[in-house]
């Protein structure tokens, strides 16, 4: 049976080239989550400042940004709150549920960077956990995306008024005072603090929230040649700058991970162009050949709660060590597990979306039922007196 043609759905304006980008970004989190540093790491990451939790975050602002804008131009952006409210709780509850299997874990098995049994007493955990100051290694983007999607309710407002321009300085100014302090990061109690430092990643994610607000008026420049050839160019300016850096620490500012350094914002646009045109070409010419990447795109999240829970649970059973053979084999099974997950993914939201339909549908057709009359006879034999 042949797979038809992949188009962008019109009733969800869904662009099938963002959910390939979006999928590529989710296998490359799967290897280095589980096999970084290994073999098979090394190969398909050989440029390592260009990484799929780049690629993530740029991505969830493009497209959130692209949602926010499109909801706020036709219903306002008062419409904006419970479209974020719903989703910023989805994330919380996820990361919570997440965190508490990560600290049954750490009891258990006492695995690194997980919380073990110490002096903090179980109610104080509890407490760090619903405050989010819980925050192990590769299961902490989830704390800060709420932060991240709680901060669009400064920045929707603002750009619905036309001030893109303000909303980059501000986020410029965050980017700037996380970059020279050491306060931007979640706290990862009893630890010290997350890896990540939020006040420097949120300007990855503004950036790509403002450019998917105004994805209309920008989606053909960036379709364009001319996009394209500075994409390549500038990325490998820059790649070579990276490479050329001593590695004593200017390396770390100019590109680091923890504080997403500058180059490495740079390098991540410049992948998204070019990836992004190479998504709309295979779309167009080969749509079988990347359906199945496309589609955990399309249910990225799902996918990322997956490769969470998979975190906590294999290493029970192949160690902790990344670079191990089982670590690598374990990545590409985690990998291809990813296809499904998002299927089912799929079909549960297909499952709730028609359920939702059907009983809107039965409450409006349900016959409006008269009020008698004060002093009417009920069929009963009652008299309705007020």
């Amino acid at each position: 049976m042949s797979t038809p043609a992949i188009s962008p759905s019109p009733r969800l304006g869904r662009d099938d080239a963002i959910d390939v980008v979006r999928g590529l970004c989710v296998l490359s989190m799967v290897l280095t989550h589980l096999s970084s540093g290994s073999t098979m790491w090394r190969i398909v990451h050989f440029q390592p400042w260009v990484d799929g939790a780049s690629g993530f975050v740029l991505m969830s602002g493009l497209v959130l940004g692209m949602v926010h804008g499109r909801t706020a131009r036709a219903n306002g952006v008062a419409a904006l709150r419970t479209r974020r409210l719903k989703r910023t709780a989805l994330l919380y509850v996820a990361h919570i549920a997440i965190v508490g299997l990560a600290i049954v874990d750490g009891f258990l098995a006492h695995l690194d960077g997980l919380p073990d049994r110490g002096p903090e007493s179980l109610s104080r955990l509890i407490f760090w956990t619903l405050t989010l100051q819980v925050n192990p290694g590769n299961v902490d983007m989830l704390s800060m995306y709420v932060v991240l999607l709680l901060s669009t309710a400064v920045s929707a407002p603002l750009l619905a008024a036309r001030r893109g321009v303000l909303v980059l300085v501000l986020s410029a100014l965050v980017y700037t005072a996380g970059s020279v302090s050491t306060h931007g990061a979640l706290p990862n109690r009893p630890y010290g603090d997350a890896f990540f430092d939020v006040a420097c990643w949120q300007f990855l994610f503004t950036g790509a929230y403002v450019l998917g607000w105004r994805w209309q008026t920008v989606v053909a420049v960036l379709r364009g040649p001319r996009a394209l050839s500075a994409a390549i160019v500038t990325g490998t300016v820059v790649a070579a700058i990276a490479v050329l850096l001593p590695n004593d620490g200017v390396q770390e500012v100019v590109f680091g991970k923890a504080e997403c350094g500058p180059g490495r914002i740079v390098l991540a646009w410049c992948a998204f162009v070019v990836l992004y045109q190479c998504a709309r070409t295979a779309v167009s010419r080969a749509p079988a050949a990347v359906r199945a990447v496309r589609i955990i795109g399309s249910r990225s999240l799902a996918c990322f709660i997956a490769l969470c829970l998979a975190n906590l649970v294999l290493p029970l059973a192949i160690g902790e060590d990344p670079t191990t053979v089982a670590a690598q084999i374990a990545g590409i099974g985690v990998a291809l597990a990813m296809y499904p997950v998002a299927l089912a993914r799929g079909r549960v939201g297909r499952g709730l979306s028609a359920l939702r339909d059907d009983l809107t549908s039965r409450r409006q057709t349900l016959p409006d039922q008269p009020v008698p009359p004060a002093g009417v006879t009920e069929p009963d034999g009652r008299s309705r007196t007020s």
